[in-house]
């Protein structure tokens, strides 16, 4: 069973790339949802969201060069 809160920061970044929004305003929305997750998960779903979207055309070119 995967980590549900890689499943959680999953669905976040396919939020993010269907809808274009603003991420600092979906990941915020999307902490307030599940603020019943300790400080610990919440902090790590906030730094792999934004991790991912900071390296994103770094994973783009070595996606491609797997694919």
């Amino acid at each position: 069973m995967a980590n549900p809160i890689r499943e959680i920061a999953l669905d976040a970044l396919l939020t993010l790339e269907r809808r274009k929004e603003y991420s600092h305003r979906l990941i915020r929305a999307v902490l307030d949802k599940y603020d019943y997750l300790p400080d610990r998960d919440r902090a790590f779903l906030k730094r792999l969201t934004e991790g991912t979207l900071e390296r994103r055309i770094e994973l783009d070119y070595h996606l491609n060069c797997c694919a």
